[in-house]
């Protein structure tokens, strides 16, 4: 029988698991000391943000644990309603499988006898989250040669099995929350306008893409030694001003960088101050959420970040994105105020940067391009 600092072991990572679900394999481990070293597999269906299956195996070879629920499934008599007996309890499967020759079933054939168990009825454990989906099922083998599991033996688990319940259910509500969270990240980097939270020392703690790209694209603001600053010497000190005072808990302010001859737009920032965070929250080290936005449309961003990427001048992007909009090159050209051959120049320069060789080609790599930066 497993000292009662064993179980209180089990219990921890039972707990840890909840959170961090890699903590299965020490659990595992653990509970096999407790069976003497018995073979443990733990089958878990993850909910997570994205569904998935993992198994949790200790004194196993290879692949025999991820292979186990198959063999499981299809090498014996299976009723799934009759896995609700094993639900409240540790207990050999022959209890659900009462009329069954164990030796003469697949199950034990075709994966046990491989992988030298003894020809005993497993224990099995199930935890359910509504009485009908079992997204943890937990067995106990033993080795070759041993006989077969005692009352005793059974009580260990016993005294886990309502610790394994309620860790699930916190998983479960875990799970939810995050999923939530990315629901709510997805919606704030399919904003238009820039989102960014910073902290006391003006480090951003988040930024949604919209602002990562105009940091990237660097007309207005830039990171320089991890901190929001903004070009020019008064631009950036009225920025920093700004954010002083939201430190404070200044009202909320709106100024504007870069209204000046070097560049196509202004950039207006809105600086919120935040209240105080309650303990847990993730991002609570923010003191204020600035707002980026600016004349310019969404597409006109995507399409100055088309230009960084590729090396383009002012001109040659205005021409490919008026392509990429259905216009012929004469309209282009005349849209512009710009001879047809000036026209045909300069979208031969974007071909040589690109590396395309037809209008069609520039056109469908503009298209590509912009979407791939909307949907990222």
């Amino acid at each position: 029988m497993p000292s009662d600092s064993s179980t209180l072991r089990m219990i921890d990572l039972i707990y840890q698991a909840a959170s961090e679900p890699s903590h299965w394999f020490e659990f595992a481990s653990e509970l096999s000391k407790s069976y003497g070293g018995a073979p443990v597999v733990l089958g878990m269906k993850l909910l997570g943000p994205v569904e998935s299956h993992h198994h949790f195996a200790a004194g196993l070879r290879g692949r025999a644990g991820p292979e186990l629920l198959e063999h499981f499934l299809t090498g014996l008599p299976f009723d799934p309603q009759s896995m609700s007996e094993l639900t409240d309890r540790f207990s050999t499967v022959d209890i659900i499988f009462p009329e069954v020759e164990f030796e003469e079933t697949d199950f034990y054939r075709q994966w046990m006898r491989p992988n030298e168990l003894a020809a005993v009825w497993p224990i099995s454990h199930v935890v359910t989250l509504d009485g009908e989906h079992a997204p943890v099922v937990l067995n106990v083998f033993r080795r070759e040669g041993g006989g077969a599991f005692t009352p005793e033996e059974l009580a260990i688990g016993n005294d886990l099995v309502p610790h394994l319940s309620r860790a699930l259910r916190i998983y479960d509500e875990l799970s939810a929350l995050h999923r939530s969270r990315k629901e709510l990240d997805d919606v704030i980097d399919r904003l238009r306008i820039g989102v960014i939270l910073t902290d006391a020392e003006r480090r951003p703690v988040l930024m949604n893409r919209s602002a990562q790209m105009m940091i990237e694209i660097g007309d207005h603001i830039a990171l320089r030694d991890g901190r929001i600053r903004a070009n020019g010497e008064s631009d950036d000190a009225l920025l920093q001003s700004t954010l002083e005072g939201a430190k404070f808990g200044d009202s909320w302010r709106a100024i504007r960088l870069g209204e000046d001859a070097a560049h196509e737009h202004g950039l207006q920032i809105l600086v919120n101050p935040l209240a105080s965070a309650p303990t847990g929250v993730q991002v609570r080290d923010a003191v204020a959420a600035l707002f980026l936005s600016g004349p310019e449309t969404f597409s006109v961003l995507s399409l100055r970040y088309l230009r960084k990427l590729y090396d383009l001048t002012a001109a040659e992007v205005e021409l490919v994105a008026q392509l990429a909009g259905g216009a012929s090159l004469g309209k282009a050209a005349r849209d512009r105020n710009v001879s047809v051959n000036t026209a045909r120049s300069q979208l031969k320069r974007a071909f040589a940067k690109t590396g395309c060789h037809t209008q069609s080609e520039i056109v469908q790599l503009v298209l590509k391009c912009l979407s791939s930066i909307r949907e990222t």
